[in-house]
């Protein structure tokens, strides 16, 4: 990649038609500095590739007239940057619509930093061949991961005692061998597998939905991959999200439409919630919610605390990672806990992270969260 400049959103129209020239010149700086070192009988690589990089911000013209400029030096290909800088997507898609068609159709465009599985067929669409970006690993290791049905954060609760895979369309070594619940435990225990798992399922989505890209395309049919793709992205996972609200939503724009074509008006009264059974709908929300979790939940920390304050020195314990050892020391915030088969290691372990008691020949007493054996 040769040199540029990536200016930050906003930014004035005539700085960044500065900085656009800035990165014309260290283009060609660059691409004769390559020529020079090409010709070198101890050059590593004489094929080598330089892309020239199209900026502008959000301009247009500056785009536009760029595009121009970079084409005149043939380059091997050409990549698209300084966007998903802070611009709105419509923004994102406007200026692809508006340079792809100034970049040579045989040579390779590449989308810089971009993006979303939406953003990737968006570009798409509008001519982009590639793309690089951080979400899938990054957002991976913080529990976010990319599904056929939408996005989902597997740290949420009501995935704790979930058997399913992340995805049940996936075929990545994440979804095959572990469930849900399983990934959020991991996460719970701060076990660097759960970001392993989660980033590796990411980029196998990411390949996977490339590779059915180019399917589609050579298939002829990508407008309607790519139309049942974000139908399914925007509305099926709303749906499951929020139990059925956006058909509900959906219902009623479609009685408002029908309405509005019948020259009547509905009854904006029609179907509006009673104040006062909307206060004892709220009322009885919070009542159901102590009882449900927040009073297990204190109970449990309760029962964990006496389990801990219970623990004598030479006791067996399990910790929330799933290590077994004995007390041989105990401290006023932490356990000294001896592991190993012969007993030869021993490191102070918050009690905390003490989950339970090992008794002889019986199971570990674990209180939720811990892990059974």
């Amino acid at each position: 990649m040769a040199f540029d400049e990536c200016i930050p959103y906003p930014s004035d129209k005539s700085y960044v038609a500065d900085s656009v020239a800035r990165t014309t010149r260290w283009l060609h700086r660059c691409a004769d500095k390559l020529t020079e070192l090409n010709k070198q009988e101890d050059a590593v690589n004489c094929n080598q590739m330089l892309f020239g990089i199209n900026q502008g911000g959000v301009f247009e013209d500056l785009r536009i007239e760029h595009a121009k400029e970079i084409t005149q030096l043939d380059l091997p290909g050409y990549a698209i940057g300084g966007l998903a800088v802070g611009e709105s997507h419509e923004q994102m898609y406007s200026i692809l619509d508006a340079v792809v068609p100034y970049l040579p159709e045989d040579k390779p465009v590449y989308l810089m930093g971009v993006g979303t599985p939406e953003n990737i067929l968006e570009a798409v669409d509008s001519g982009v061949d590639f793309f690089d970006c951080v979400l899938p690993a990054r957002n991976g290791r913080h529990g976010s991961v990319y599904t056929s049905a939408g996005k989902l954060h597997i740290l949420n609760a009501k995935y704790e005692q979930d058997d399913c895979p992340l995805d049940d369309k996936c075929g990545c070594p994440a979804c095959v061998n572990y469930s849900r619940a399983y990934i959020r435990h991991l996460f719970k225990a701060k076990e660097m597998l759960a970001l392993r798992l989660c980033v590796m399922h990411n980029l196998f989505f990411y390949n996977s939905m490339m590779e059915e890209i180019r399917i589609a395309i050579e298939g002829g049919y990508f407008q309607k991959y790519k139309k049942e793709k974000l139908y399914c992205w925007q509305n099926v996972n709303k749906a499951t999200i929020v139990g059925g609200q956006v058909a509900e939503t959906v219902t009623e724009t479609a009685g408002t439409a029908a309405s509005a074509a019948s020259g009547t008006v509905a009854d904006p009264s029609v179907g509006a919630m009673n104040p006062i059974m909307l206060i004892l709908f709220y009322g009885l929300l919070l009542v159901a919610l102590y009882f449900f979790m927040f009073r297990p939940q204190r109970k449990r920390d309760k029962q964990m605390k006496e389990m801990q304050e219970s623990i004598r020195s030479g006791d067996n314990v399990v910790t929330s990672s799933g290590f077994y050892g004995k007390v041989v020391d105990i401290g006023e915030d932490c356990f000294v806990v001896e592991f190993g088969t012969n007993r030869g290691i021993r490191v102070p372990v918050r009690k905390a992270d003490v989950v339970g008691i090992k008794t002889p020949n019986v199971n570990p007493s674990l209180t939720s969260g811990g892990t059974s054996s």
